[in-house]
């Protein structure tokens, strides 16, 4: 737990001034947008979340109703390979409602597809399917977004979760948006690498842009497959962003 304090959100029904008597026993008054300084007592934190405070951390900002949100990253177009399931992993500042998820298509293909959906983390990997799309998103004739609105939007909790996509088409791949492979890339820090060398490499030739693991085209498995997994080096990784609902 950090030695600094933590910094959470009041529920509506909090308002500013009030004096909250936390678990750990000890008082903070709530400020202006209905934040408090929390001691970093795990004690506290897991009070104050279980009776409706959402939890940020001082680097993060909350995300906002309406807008969609992807990772801090350089994007650039990438064709998507049959049978790879590809996954970036994203961190969700604030509880928040996600109502649909969205692939930014840069170049269409005829009878093209791709399905995504939401992984939780299992340490520092895709772990179990928390929702998707009930149906593929088909990308529109030449260029633009691909939203794929969920039947019943999903609440996350703060942390960390896995963007995962797969791609097909009858003959010629669609490009969609990817995160590019960048040794100073956000993305790149996050993933790690597999040898000392790459860790410590000074060109995009050792960077990592996202995971990729073999997989036939269909429905997202309910557990993150494990075949062939491993890291997408010196290429762009495909992903989409997700809209927080109102």
């Amino acid at each position: 737990m950090p030695s600094a304090n933590i910094k959470m959100t009041a529920p509506n029904t909090v308002s500013v001034g009030s004096v909250v008597l936390m678990p750990d026993g000890t008082v903070s008054t709530v400020g202006a947008g209905g934040r408090l300084q929390v001691p970093p007592s795990p004690l506290a934190i897991a009070g104050l979340m279980a009776a409706g405070f959402t939890f940020y951390p001082d680097n993060a900002v909350p995300w906002v109703p309406g807008r969609w949100y992807a990772s801090a990253e350089t994007f650039a177009a990438v064709i998507t390979v049959s049978n790879k399931l590809y996954a970036t992993p994203i961190y969700v500042a604030n509880r928040c409602v996600i109502s649909a998820l969205g692939v930014n298509v840069t170049t269409q293909q005829a009878s093209s597809a791709v399905r995504m959906g939401i992984y939780s983390d299992n340490y520092g990997k895709p772990g179990d399917l928390l929702f998707t799309p009930t149906t593929a998103e088909t990308p529109t004739t030449g260029s633009g977004a691909a939203d794929g609105a969920l039947t019943e939007p999903y609440e996350l909790s703060p942390g960390w979760y896995w963007r995962a996509i797969i791609g097909f088409c009858a003959s010629t791949f669609p490009s969609i948006s990817g995160t590019t492979a960048l040794m100073n890339s956000h993305m790149n820090q996050i993933l790690g690498a597999t040898t000392s060398a790459l860790s410590l490499a000074v060109s995009a030739a050792g960077a990592a842009s996202g995971t990729v693991v073999d997989f036939t085209y269909a429905a997202l498995p309910a557990v993150y497959p494990t075949t062939n997994y491993g890291l997408v080096v010196n290429a762009s990784c495909p992903t989409f962003s997700l809209k927080v609902g109102a």
